[in-house]
C-alpha cells in the first residue's frame, strides 16, 4: 500500500475551497476532488502491513500543538502540471511536524524526501499553462487539529486518499 503522512482539511473548508476554485478559476481538465484536499507532510511510498502498524505506533507518540495556516497564494509547477494553493508562511510548528514524520519514516527504513518542504494543497493536476489570475484572490484560514496516516488508492475514477489513522494535535 502507498502511504503518506498528511494534514487532513476539514470537509467544510474543503467545500469552500472547491467553490472558490469553481467561481474564480477556469475549468481544469483534472481538478482534485475536494475530499482529497490535504497537505502532505511526508511521503512514505510502498509499505507492507507490518511496517504500517509500526509507523502508526510511532506517529501516535508525536507531540505537536494544533495550528492554523492562512492560504493566500496560488502557484503552478509547470513541469509536474500541479496547480496549487499555498499558505503565506511556513510556521515552525509545521516544520517540526514535518521533521518528526520524516524521522519516523527514516527509523522505519523508508526513503525520505530531501528537498526543502513546501506546504501546498493541490487543486488540479495535468495543468501545463499558467492560468489567468483568479477573479477573487484566495483567502482561507485553515486550522489543523490532527495529522493522519493516509493511503493513496488507485481507483477507476482516479486516486483516492483514505485516512487509515488520525492523530490529535494538542
Amino acid at each position: 500500500m502507498r502511504l503518506f503522512f498528511g494534514l487532513p482539511v476539514e470537509p467544510e473548508r474543503s467545500s469552500e475551497i472547491a467553490r472558490w476554485r469553481e467561481k474564480s478559476l477556469p475549468p481544469f481538465a483534472k481538478p482534485v476532488p475536494e475530499d482529497n484536499f490535504h497537505l502532505t507532510l511526508s511521503f512514505l511510498g510502498e509499505v507492507n502491513e507490518a511496517r504500517r502498524i509500526e509507523l502508526g505506533r510511532s506517529a501516535s507518540r508525536v507531540r505537536s500543538p494544533a495550528f492554523s495556516l492562512k492560504f493566500v497564494e496560488t502557484g503552478l509547477w509547470l513541469k509536474q502540471g500541479i496547480f496549487y494553493l499555498a499558505p503565506e508562511t511556513l510556521p515552525e510548528v509545521l516544520e517540526s511536524l514535518v521533521e518528526q514524520t520524516r524521522q519516523i519514516a527514516m527509523r522505519g527504513g523508508l526513503r525520505v524526501e530531501k528537498r526543502k518542504y513546501f506546504p501546498h494543497l493541490t487543486l488540479a493536476r495535468r495543468w501545463h499553462v499558467a492560468p489567468p489570475a483568479s477573479l477573487m484572490p484566495p483567502d482561507f484560514d485553515i486550522r489543523f487539529g490532527s495529522f493522519a496516516l493516509f493511503e493513496s488508492r488507485n481507483m477507476k475514477r482516479g486516486v483516492r486518499y483514505e485516512i487509515l489513522e488520525e492523530y490529535e494535535l494538542t
